[in-house]
């Protein structure tokens, strides 16, 4: 598996940020490459929540199903993609800082062969999805800086 790693300042405090980040209603607002999300289990962001995610990863259209696999509301949370013949664990911190919050966001990734392989994995999607991160840390960042002051 791949692994890749991401921190952010956030100027908003833990619970707020914690509480937006979890809910996957709201990550079409703050990830770009989130085309679609439904499904979503009913009842209150929990372990156990499931949801299906249709994104646009370099240049191609993905769809695959996410789950909540941990959570600790409002220290962390770890999530569960499959896509066929892959998949990919998202662990997100929250830690204070100063009046904000460090939120640390660790991937680990397997593609399936037919989609880009071993190597390209490693030269090509390693790059990309390290980009994706910062790109989609900072998108998220403005949104809830932005929210707070007004």
């Amino acid at each position: 598996m791949a692994h890749v790693e991401n921190k952010c300042i956030i100027k908003v405090p833990v619970e707020y940020t914690f509480d937006y980040v979890v809910d996957p209603a709201n990550r079409p607002q703050w990830m770009d490459k989130v085309l679609e999300v439904k499904d979503i289990f009913p009842g209150p962001v929990d372990q156990g929540t499931s949801w299906h995610e249709k994104q646009k990863v370099a240049g191609r259209i993905i769809e695959f199903v996410a789950k909540i696999t941990g959570l600790d509301r409002p220290r962390m949370y770890a999530m569960n993609m499959v896509i066929p013949g892959g998949e990919g664990i998202l662990l997100t911190t929250f830690e204070p800082e100063n009046d904000g919050t460090l939120m640390t966001r660790v991937l680990d990734y397997a593609l399936p062969g037919a989609f880009f392989g071993k190597l390209a994995e490693k030269l090509l999607f390693d790059r990309f999805v390290k980009k994706s991160l910062r790109e989609t840390a900072a998108k998220l960042k403005i949104v809830l800086e932005s929210r707070q002051n007004s």
